[in-house]
């Protein structure tokens, strides 16, 4: 019902969506004793590694290829609230800072993004991951139609909003956008551990938006006093959501797709 990792890629017939098939016509309640699960709740699905080459647990192969330093990831387009806001053709992007809960502009501009988000042009990464399974280029014409009608709500701390509005954003040629509703939920069940504690838990959210695709996240605002309290804390929250989610699948709607998304450093 759960994964632990987000990646998502098409083919003419699918979108994968870490180890769910997400058919074009419909989502539907992860079936763990459907064939194209390919996954248990016992197995292992550390990513195995020889050299370059690599291969996950549901079988997508792909090497780190060498493509050399000499590239940018600003984005052409980039808006920012915060502290040092760096605007690239600032004219496209929203004139006022997003709240704790927003969806992509229908008026087809660019949402804005906190915590420095247009803040590294110059990050450098010479390996770049390719595989024959996954597209050279992001096409959003192509994912907004295989899209359909569903709505998508990604909830966690800045950080999935970075991941929320990158989205949206890149979605703004296939005029999809106002499908994906990003929530600020830094601990994602409404309680403070130490650091911030923003926005509601994530069901609330979710019995309130009632979308079809719950992406969550959760991460720097869960902390102890040491390692090993830390450790516990974080897997008990994880735990409880995992429990929610099942129980919003049982009791509110069966329907509904959720997955966690790795959480990138800050």
């Amino acid at each position: 019902m759960v994964v632990s990792v987000l990646y998502l890629y098409h083919s003419p017939s699918s979108v994968i969506l870490s180890s769910f098939t997400l058919k074009p016509s419909h989502v539907a309640k992860v079936d763990e004793s459907s064939p194209s699960m390919n996954i248990n709740k016992d197995q292992d699905t550390t990513i195995e590694c020889n050299g370059s080459s690599c291969t996950d647990s549901v079988g997508i192969l792909g090497d780190w290829v060498d493509v050399g330093s000499n590239r940018s990831f600003a984005a052409p387009v980039c808006c920012a609230w915060d502290a040092e806001p760096v605007f690239f053709n600032g004219a496209q992007c929203r004139k006022e800072p997003a709240p704790h809960l927003y969806s992509g502009n229908q008026d087809n501009s660019y949402q804005q993004l906190g915590v420095r988000g247009c803040s590294c042009t110059k990050f450098t990464d010479k390996y770049e991951w390719q595989s024959p399974t996954l597209p050279s280029s992001f096409d959003p014409i192509a994912t907004c139609r295989l899209l359909g009608e569903r709505k998508v709500l990604m909830m966690g701390d800045s950080t999935n909003q970075q991941t929320g509005t990158t989205l949206m954003n890149s979605l703004v040629p296939g005029r999809c956008q106002t499908q994906i509703t990003v929530a600020l939920s830094d601990t994602l069940v409404g309680l403070n551990y130490g650091v911030l504690n923003r926005g509601k838990p994530w069901d609330e959210y979710t019995k309130d938006i009632q979308p079809d695709i719950v992406i969550v996240s959760v991460g720097a605002h869960i902390t102890g006093a040491n390692d090993t309290e830390n450790e516990e804390t974080y897997t008990a929250v994880i735990n409880q959501v995992n429990d929610g989610m099942l129980a919003y699948q049982r009791d509110v709607n069966n329907n509904v797709t959720f997955a966690w998304k790795t959480q990138q450093p800050v």
